[in-house]
Order: C-alpha cells, then sequence, then structure tokens
C-alpha cells in the first residue's frame, strides 16, 4: 500500500515538473501567460510575421502567420485579437491543416488557436493559415507565447494590425454604400420617367 501511494505521488509530482507537454493549459487563452514560472523579460529569439505582408483582411481570404525564430523553440499558443481589446477571447479560427508537432486548440470557438502538441524541437519557421471571422471584428493583430524549455519562454509576441478589407456598412460588402444605392436608383427612376 505504501509502495503504490508513494508511485502515485512520484507520477503526480513528476508531470508537474514538464509543464504542458501536449498544448497550452486553457486558462492561457485570455492572458497568453502560460503558467510555469516568469516570461522572460528581454529580447526575444523569437518573432511572428505576416509573409506576404497584409494590411486588410477579409472572410474570403487566409493569412498566412509565421513564428520565426533563431532559437530552438518547443512550446506555443497562437491566436488572432482584437485591437481594441473588446473581448478577451481570440478571433477567427485557424486552417485544420498544422505543421507537425503543433495542433489546433479552442478557447471560446473551436480551433481559435495554434498551441504545441508535444514538447520536440519545431522548426525554425513554422507557419499557419488564418481563417478570419464571416461577422467584422474591427482591426485585429496577432499575438503569441513561445517557449525554449518550460522556465524560459517569451509573451506578448505580436504583428501589425490588420484592417477590415470591407466596410461591413457596404451593400453586398462591395464598398459601395447604401446612400450611393439609394442615389443612382433615384437618377436611374427620375431618367426613366
Amino acid at each position: 500500500m505504501v509502495i503504490a501511494c508513494l508511485v502515485i505521488l512520484g507520477i503526480t509530482l513528476g508531470r508537474g515538473v514538464h509543464g504542458y507537454g501536449n498544448g497550452a493549459a486553457h486558462p492561457a487563452c485570455t492572458h497568453m501567460h502560460v503558467a510555469h514560472g516568469e516570461y522572460q523579460r528581454g529580447p526575444s529569439p523569437y518573432s511572428i510575421s505576416l509573409p506576404d505582408s497584409p494590411t486588410k483582411y477579409s472572410a474570403a481570404n487566409q493569412v498566412k502567420l509565421c513564428i520565426r525564430a533563431s532559437e530552438i523553440w518547443r512550446g506555443t499558443l497562437v491566436q488572432a485579437r482584437r485591437a481594441d481589446n473588446s473581448d478577451i477571447f481570440p478571433v477567427g479560427s485557424w486552417s485544420e491543416e498544422v505543421p507537425a508537432d503543433t495542433r489546433l486548440m479552442t478557447c471560446s470557438i473551436e480551433g481559435d488557436s495554434i498551441t504545441h502538441a508535444n514538447t520536440k524541437q519545431k522548426d525554425d519557421n513554422v507557419c499557419f493559415m488564418w481563417q478570419p471571422p464571416t461577422e467584422p471584428v474591427g482591426d485585429i493583430f496577432f499575438i503569441a507565447t513561445v517557449a525554449t524549455t518550460k522556465d524560459i519562454w517569451w509573451m506578448n509576441l505580436t504583428t501589425p494590425q490588420l484592417s477590415p478589407e470591407v466596410d461591413y456598412g457596404t451593400a453586398g460588402g462591395y464598398g459601395i454604400h447604401y446612400s450611393a444605392v439609394l442615389l443612382l436608383l433615384s437618377v436611374a427612376m427620375r431618367s426613366l420617367f
């Protein structure tokens, strides 16, 4: 009995030493803090970038985001967020086709975050495809936490903001304001009579 208790205690305590080997814990969804130790405050060997340099987004086009690393990395949490911080949850979702050793994570809607699937060393340059939401959410940016080890990690890595491509107060989403449509219809009707 004593041996069984010691084995269970050893397994339980041993699991905590390794952090979150199969992905970020759900509480990290809102604040990006991975809850193991203090984050690094110096310059990060990691960055996140948008290689296609978009300044706009739309529901019709996915956005490519890459983690670039000058050192090995093993863990991550990546999300798209509202730039005005009006919501603490991620927006949009990620393509189901993710690179090896990473996986989708659900914080508020299915697949709205990316995390690591294990603690294996990841490639220097890993890219993901983000699907914008179907409804407008205003300006957005991407944010990431990247970990070298359980105790060495950086948070609040961000990209420049992206704006919605379409003025969602428009007719059919094509940039033609309702007032312009009404004016054109009015002129057309007058010319007919």
